[in-house]
């Protein structure tokens, strides 16, 4: 037997309780109730590397100093300077800058806890990034609604190419600062008019309509108000999570939302995801597909036969906000699964560009992409590839698409090859 040779390390069981309680000091710790700004879970990065960082702007701590963003830096305090001398306003507030650091330091410290840990930034200095990136957005949508006139030398204004991009970085998960700060900074930078329906309704109309094109829904934007969400947005992201989940109807009644009116007793099912068909597969069954509600995308409906499916509008960045919106969903743990449910279904539905053909001709995908119709098709497979949901939500809906289906190709085979039945 071999001779072992060199120092061996003795280990007793003061030595390994004192390396376990070093381990214990510095290990991850789980995210506060009061989280809502994650970083996007690994698994989903496989086939949308890039989803998750921003091109032009960082904005809150993780992605701060990265390289090729720092051009932006300069332009933040920029649309500071402007905010504190209320420069291009018909009706101005007296700032200084002591004063709005007075007003909203305690605010800055209190949401360091929503995000999800460790940080490598201290909290000074992170309040002094929360203010400074905080104002930009201010800002920005002040500018963008026309309350602020845009300097003539501006870039975001001048360059429709980098207001599009800051556009983009701004519905990253990865790249928030909490609403709640962006409330405060508006309360303290914005002269409020006291007959509001509600104290934010300004800034979540300036958010959406600076947004909009993000969004894959019509909307009346004059229409949202606070009523329309379940809980305040947690930041801008989350507003547009919550703009396509909880909208309304135009009478004011809520959506319900992928029920379908066929006798189902759902309570006897797995609420577990399975397949449906393809469109094509599905139309050769006799199931027919129809332009369904505009108000929400969410609400999908099966009767008789019919699948009724909100039109849905990709344009440049959708592919990006839902990426976005299914990395919050499967981050918070009080969301359910309608984002990523809604993903699985219409990528089950679209295997080839003849589904998106069919879905196209029937006014339920508007493509503005300037792609052809494969490029739809590989959309949904990328979003919907790593993709898990606990609780399927439109498992009743699948389930009677799925029964109506096979009872139609079981006719259809009687009749060819048992006609005398």
């Amino acid at each position: 037997m071999p001779e072992v040779t060199g120092t061996v390390k003795e280990y007793g069981p003061g030595t390994i309780a004192e390396s376990i309680k070093n381990k214990l000091a510095h290990m991850y710790r789980l995210p506060s109730k009061d989280c809502s700004i994650f970083r996007v879970p690994k698994v989903l990065l496989r086939p949308n590397v890039n989803a998750h960082a921003p091109v032009l702007i960082s904005i809150g701590p993780y992605h701060r100093g990265k390289e090729g963003l720092e051009a932006m830096e300069e332009l933040k305090l920029r649309y500071l300077h402007g905010l504190l001398n209320q420069l291009g306003r018909t009706v101005q507030k007296h700032i200084t800058l002591k004063g709005l650091v007075s007003g909203v330091l305690r605010y800055a410290w209190e949401d360091y806890s929503c995000y999800e840990q460790p940080l490598t930034i201290e909290r000074g200095e992170f309040a002094e990034m929360m203010i400074i990136d905080g104002c930009f957005i201010i800002e920005l949508l002040l500018k963008f609604v026309g309350i602020v006139e845009p300097d003539t030398t501006d870039p975001i204004f001048n360059k429709p190419c980098i207001l599009d991009n800051i556009r983009r970085d701004l519905i990253l998960l990865e790249n928030q600062i909490p609403w709640s700060f962006l409330q405060v900074l508006y309360f303290e930078l914005v002269p409020q008019d006291d007959d509001k329906l509600f104290t934010n309704c300004d800034l979540i109309n300036y958010s959406l309509s600076f947004l909009q094109q993000t969004l894959p829904v019509k909307f009346n934007l004059p229409e949202f108000t606070l009523r329309t969400f379940r809980v305040e947005p947690k930041h801008l992201l989350d507003l547009l999570y919550c703009t396509i989940v909880y909208s309304t109807l135009t009478d004011g009644s809520t959506l319900t939302i992928s029920k379908d009116t066929d006798d189902t007793d759902e309570n006897q099912m797995s609420n577990a995801w399975e397949p449906v068909p393809c469109v094509n597969d599905l139309s050769q069954a006799g199931i027919k597909f129809q332009k369904g509600n505009e108000s929400n995308i969410l609400s999908l409906e099966f009767s008789k036969g019919v699948v009724k499916i909100p039109p849905l509008i990709i344009y440049k960045h959708t592919g990006c906000l839902f990426f976005n919106l299914i990395a919050l969903e499967q981050s918070r743990y009080d969301y359910e699964d309608k984002i990523g449910s809604y993903i699985l279904l219409l990528n089950d539905l679209t295997k080839t560009s003849s589904d998106v053909h069919m879905l196209s001709e029937n006014g339920i995908i508007d493509n503005k992409l300037g792609s052809d119709e494969e490029d739809v098709s590989n959309f949904f497979k990328n979003l919907g590839q790593d993709v898990y949901v606990d609780n399927y939500f439109h498992v009743g809906l699948c389930h009677n698409i799925r029964k109506y289906a096979n009872s139609q190709l079981w006719q259809k085979w009687v009749a060819t090859f048992m006609p005398w039945i």
